[in-house]
């Protein structure tokens, strides 16, 4: 027979709660296994384990869609330098994103030749940009003044 930790109560072995007050009756056994089982735990300390290596979630490199646009922005300034106001758009911007890109620390070689590229274009939409203007400032002197023969 266990004793109700409650009233003191006599409980037969098989019954969970105490007859006269309802409170739950914990057999001698179990008793004794629960300390064991609750100083076993006190004595233990958990250390959680020591990892070598680090692991970065795949495709979240910082700076590195700031590098693609930098890199297909340099192409299209390249490409369509001789269009004088969309070279120098794109080569700007390409230029700006590429510097984001280093700055968030990518450390790949698109940022790299995407500024390149930006550079190229930008330059090459500047000297299209600057002999067109030269070019029609000379048509219109020219025909401003007569042939002189």
């Amino acid at each position: 027979m266990n004793i109700c930790p409650n009233c003191n109560g006599q409980v037969e072995e098989n019954v969970k709660f105490c007859t006269a007050c309802g409170q739950e009756v914990v057999s001698a056994e179990a008793t004794t296994a629960e300390v064991i089982v609750e100083s076993a735990l006190e004595n233990q300390t958990y250390a959680p384990p020591q990892y070598q290596q680090t692991y970065q979630q795949p495709g979240v490199e910082p700076g590195k869609n700031a590098a693609i646009a930098a890199l297909v922005l340099g192409i299209v300034a390249v490409v369509f330098s001789y269009v004088a106001i969309l070279g120098l758009v794109a080569g700007i911007i390409g230029l700006i994103m590429a510097s984001n890109a280093k700055k968030e620390g990518f450390t790949g070689g698109m940022a790299t030749a995407g500024f390149i590229c930006a550079i190229v274009g930008t330059i090459l939409a500047a000297l299209g940009t600057i002999a067109c203007i030269s070019c029609s400032c000379f048509a219109c002197i020219g025909a401003s003044y007569p042939l002189m023969w």
